[in-house]
């Protein structure tokens, strides 16, 4: 299990990830995972919301790797950003600031060029 701290606003919350490795890679050599070589790759994601003045920070330097073959699930308090963001992962928001890679891909650049 990985530990992931989100910062929401004032308060820095612990959310817990769970990450399963698929059970094909029983009997098989095992190889050495980088954060550079996984499927989804988050980098320093930040999400401000804005409304008028007020500014909510919802994530806050979130960096985390998922590489295939592996399942990860998301845990936490409410109002610590868990939807904001596998949002973000489902490209269904963009994030403020940060970099999101999918197979390697700049989504951020695809969606921009897509605009």
């Amino acid at each position: 299990m990985l530990d992931l701290y989100i910062s929401s606003g004032l308060a820095c919350h612990r959310v817990n990830w769970v990450v399963y490795y698929d059970d094909n890679t029983r009997g098989t050599q095992s190889t050495v995972r980088t954060p550079e070589d996984a499927l989804i790759q988050l980098r320093n994601i930040r999400k401000v919301y804005r409304a008028g003045k007020i500014e909510t920070t919802a994530l806050d330097d979130v960096t985390l790797s998922i590489h295939e073959g592996e399942f990860a699930g998301i845990m936490g308090p409410s109002g610590c950003g868990k939807s904001t963001l596998l949002n973000i992962v489902a490209m269904l928001n963009s994030p403020s600031a940060g970099l999101y890679l999918l197979g390697g891909i700049d989504v951020g650049q695809t969606r921009a060029a897509a605009a």
